[in-house]
């Protein structure tokens, strides 16, 4: 099965100089580094949506994976079904900063991704995306397993709107739009180049 990492990507130069070589070093899959190049707040689930959009029929499932996540010892062979990875982080002091907690690093076959229409695009800034995508393939009832898998986070200074944040965990409690998702990722494609050791898919939201 061929497997591909996709990394939610801004301006994080540093790490990102840190973990391509650590991924490539643990089990050297095909990185692509979906980059936002636009002024609005930050969209990991559109980003991967649009990576999906972009290089889907060349890998069978991907990982989806913070850049500040640093793998320590993890499992990402392949799964029939989505697996959780971060489930030791160091960023949470190894454990899950709440019971259902469903972000960091996740696998995710194709198809299944495909079956629950991706991520809701409406997410921006931080929170609550992953909480959603979660619902998404409980809802569908696809089964959701976990690994035990040790990252080490790599600092940076947060960021995080705490009154956006609430905002998406209201949205991420709402019933589900299921038209709202990968069939409705709308894009502009700024630059896409095959670099030394990942691929750069630059995008404006």
């Amino acid at each position: 099965m061929r497997c591909a990492v996709l990394v939610p990507y801004r301006q994080r130069e540093e790490h990102l100089k840190i973990f391509v070589p650590a991924i490539k070093e643990y089990f050297n899959p095909h990185i692509y580094v979906i980059e936002q190049c636009d002024d609005k707040g930050f969209n990991l689930g559109k980003l991967i949506n649009a990576g999906f959009k972009e290089f889907n029929k060349e890998f069978d499932y991907f990982i989806i994976h913070d850049v500040d996540a640093i793998p320590e010892k993890a499992d990402y062979s392949y799964s029939i079904y989505p697996i959780h990875l971060g489930t030791q982080v160091e960023k949470f002091d190894y454990n899950l900063p709440y019971h259902r907690f469903f972000g960091s690093v996740i696998l995710m076959p194709n198809g299944h991704f495909e079956v629950i229409n991706g991520y809701d695009n409406d997410y921006y800034f931080w929170g609550a995306e992953d909480d959603a995508l979660r619902k998404r393939l409980e809802a569908k009832q696809i089964p959701i397993e976990s690994r035990q898998c040790r990252f080490k986070s790599l600092p940076h200074e947060s960021n995080i709107n705490h009154e956006k944040r609430m905002i998406n965990f209201a949205r991420s409690k709402a019933p589900i739009d299921w038209s709202n998702g990968l069939s409705s990722c709308q894009y502009e494609v700024v630059h896409c180049e095959d670099l030394e050791h990942y691929t750069l898919l630059q995008v404006k939201l």
